[in-house]
C-alpha cells in the first residue's frame, strides 16, 4: 500500500545514509525483494523539497542500484534523521510497558528498566505523551484472583519442567464440563484473560483455555509429548479465530435483537424490513446456538441450517412439557 511504502522510504533514507550498505542488505533487513528495494528507489529519486527543480529532488543512482547493488542518495538531508515516533505512537509503547509491568511474569524481570524505558519515551515524546498515555488505565482482569494465579503458577511450572497436564473445564461455548489432558506449551494474555495454550488430546488440536475457567488441575507424571509439526497459534488476528470447517449459521432478528450483530463477530448482515436483520455467523459449537435462539424467543429464528432449525424447535418443545398442561 501507499502509506506503508511512504513509511518505508521514511525509514530506508537515513538508514541507507547512515552506513556503507547495498540492496541486498536493505532487502534482508525491511523485508522485501531486490526488486522492492529498487522500485522504492526510483519512486524516491522523484520525490523531494517544494519547487521540485533538479536540484530540489533527491538524487539516487538507479544504475549502480541495478547493476551493482551500490545505493547511492544525495541531496536527501531534510530526511537524513531517523524517523521519530508520533506522540500516540510513544504513546501505545509506554501502555504495552505498563501492561509488561502487571504482567505476573514480570515478578523475575528487571522491572526498573522497565520504568526507565518509559520514562525516556516520556522525555523524548513531550507533555502531550504523558497526558495521552495516563489517560490509560492498565488492568488484567485475572489479577487479584487467587485461584486464577494459582492455576498460573502451576501451569508455569508445568511448562518449565515439561509435564502433561489433566484438566476439568467449563466449556464457555457449550456450558459444559469436560476432562481432557493437555501438553501445555505457553500461556497468553489476551483481552483482559490469562489463557494456557496447549495440545489438547481430546480435541487432537492446539487449544486455549482461560484460566478462570479451569475448574481442576492436575499434574500429571508423564512428559508433554507435542506431535511433531504441530506449533503455536498466530494471534496477532486476534483470539477468535474461525474456519471454513465451522458450521454457517442465519439468523433472522428483530430490531431488540440485534445487539447479536454487535456482540458477536458475523460474516455478513442484511438490513430486512421494519428494522429486523439477518445475520450470518460461524461457530464451531451448533449446539450453543440453539441456546441462543430459545434465549430469543420470538425476538429470533434460525433460518439455516433446516437441521439446526429442528433442532432448536425440538428443545423448545421439551422444555414447554415440562411446565405440563396449562
Amino acid at each position: 500500500r501507499s502509506a506503508d511504502q511512504l513509511r518505508r522510504l521514511l525509514m530506508l533514507v537515513p538508514y541507507a545514509l547512515g552506513r556503507d550498505v547495498r540492496v541486498p542488505e536493505v532487502a534482508r533487513h525491511f523485508d522485501l525483494t531486490e526488486k522492492q528495494v529498487v522500485a522504492d528507489l526510483s519512486l524516491l529519486w522523484m520525490c523531494g523539497l517544494p519547487g521540485y527543480t533538479p536540484g530540489d529532488l533527491i538524487d539516487v543512482d538507479l544504475d549502480a542500484a541495478r547493476e551493482t547493488g551500490e545505493i547511492i542518495i544525495a541531496n536527501a538531508d531534510t530526511l537524513a534523521q531517523p524517523l521519530r515516533l508520533t506522540a500516540d505512537e510513544a504513546a501505545s509503547l509506554v501502555v504495552g510497558l505498563s501492561l509488561l509491568e502487571a504482567l505476573p511474569e514480570a515478578e523475575g524481570l528487571e522491572t526498573g528498566a522497565l520504568k526507565r524505558v518509559s520514562e525516556k519515551l516520556r522525555t523524548a515524546a513531550g507533555t502531550a505523551l504523558g497526558s495521552l498515555a495516563d489517560s490509560v488505565q492498565v488492568r488484567l482482569e485475572d489479577s487479584g484472583d487467587a485461584q486464577v494465579e494459582q492455576t498460573r503458577r502451576r501451569c508455569a511450572q508445568a511448562l518449565e519442567s515439561g509435564q502433561r497436564l489433566h484438566l476439568r473445564y467449563l466449556s464457555g461455548y457449550l456450558d459444559q464440563v469436560t476432562e481432557r489432558d493437555v501438553d501445555p506449551m505457553g500461556l497468553v494474555v489476551q483481552d483482559g484473560h490469562t489463557f494456557l495454550e496447549g495440545y489438547c488430546r481430546l480435541r487432537e488440536d492446539v487449544r486455549l483455555f482461560r484460566l478462570d475457567r479451569v475448574l481442576e488441575l492436575t499434574v500429571l507424571p508423564y512428559a508433554a509429548e507435542v506431535p511433531g509439526g504441530v506449533g503455536r497459534r498466530d494471534l496477532s488476528g486476534g483470539l477468535l479465530q474461525l474456519s471454513d470447517r465451522d458450521a454457517l449459521v442465519t439468523l433472522d432478528l428483530e430490531p431488540s435483537a440485534r445487539w447479536i450483530t454487535e456482540d458477536y463477530a458475523c460474516e455478513s448482515v442484511a438490513e430486512l424490513a421494519g428494522g429486523a436483520v439477518r445475520a450470518t455467523l460461524r461457530t464451531p459449537a451448533p449446539a450453543w446456538v440453539v441456546r441462543l435462539a430459545l434465549r430469543l424467543g420470538p425476538r429470533g429464528r434460525i433460518t439455516a441450517p433446516q437441521a439446526l432449525a429442528g433442532q432448536a424447535r425440538a428443545e423448545a418443545r421439551r422444555t414447554l412439557d415440562l411446565y405440563g398442561p396449562a
